[in-house]
């Protein structure tokens, strides 16, 4: 009985992942008009219909010892056995996982072997309410286990989102260090930037030169010198030994800058001139 178009009709299928019974709750809730429904597709978890359906019948079914597992968990976009151990400080996490998801609990495999799961969008958002509510100083320390695991099984980039979630900033500029130049090289030049923007909103960065060099590098080369010039700046304050992960002194980096924010900013002025003639 609602009065909904296809495109908004195709969103809520792929919010709730044709889940019939997230369709029903969330048609209840645009009819009710609950906050953030108006087009549909914005349901939520924590949305009172479907908040209230997924605790009777689902967390209200199931030991406390799950339902911490669970909310404890959902800072997580997709686990593993060894993972969750890491995140939630016990073992057999692998044998849960697997019985979660026998359990139709909206626990979804992402592989064959059933190594890799994840949550339900809706209920990974419901079981995020829960932890914020309940457990909130919980949190960043989930988080940090998380980090901690990603980083000792070769997984940089994860562990460096979590460590960020964690506030760690320490482990952040040493993550970023490690994989920012091949991530750079490779062309993702907004995700090192996003690294970097993180990291100079904490004053952290100015502790490690290389972070500072190579990010004023991709800036200088971009054609921004005056964010190029900042960072070059935060390289010059650093007390370390004045030799960069790559060999090279902290000295002859820093002058290499100078001089191509210089020629940068030559040349910008040259190109203004001439469009001003």
């Amino acid at each position: 009985g609602l009065d909904t178009g296809a495109r908004e009709v195709d969103s809520l299928v792929r919010r709730t992942e044709g889940w019939p019974a997230g369709l029903y709750l969330a048609g209840l809730a645009m009819r009710a008009g609950s906050p953030g429904t108006e087009a549909g597709f914005s349901i939520t978890g924590d949305d009172r219909f479907v908040g209230d359906y997924l605790r009777s019948e689902l967390l209200d079914r199931v030991s406390q010892t799950d339902v911490a597992f669970l909310t404890r968990t959902s800072i997580l976009d997709r686990m593993c056995g060894g993972l969750c151990d890491a995140v939630v400080g016990r073992t057999g996490s692998g044998r849960t996982l697997e019985l979660l998801e026998r359990r139709n609990l909206l626990v979804v495999p992402l592989d064959r072997r059933r190594e890799w799961y994840r949550y339900h969008h809706l209920f990974r958002e419901l079981l995020y309410a829960e932890l914020s509510r309940c457990e909130p100083d919980l949190v960043a320390r989930l988080h940090a286990g998380a980090a901690r695991w990603y980083e000792a099984n070769s997984m940089p980039e994860p562990a460096i989102e979590h460590a960020m979630a964690a506030g760690d900033a320490e482990q952040v500029a040493q993550l970023v260090l490690k994989v920012m130049q091949p991530v750079w090289a490779s062309g993702r030049i907004d995700t090192v930037l996003s690294w970097m923007e993180w990291l100079e909103d904490r004053s952290e960065v100015e502790h490690y030169t290389g972070i500072a060099a190579h990010g004023a590098l991709i800036l200088a080369l971009l054609g921004r010198p005056v964010e190029a010039d900042r960072w070059v700046a935060a390289a010059e304050r650093d007390p370390g030994t004045g030799t960069l992960p790559d060999g090279n002194t902290t000295a002859g980096t820093v002058a290499y800058l100078r001089a191509l924010i210089c020629r940068h900013g030559v040349a910008q002025m040259r190109r203004d001139a001439q469009l001003a003639m």
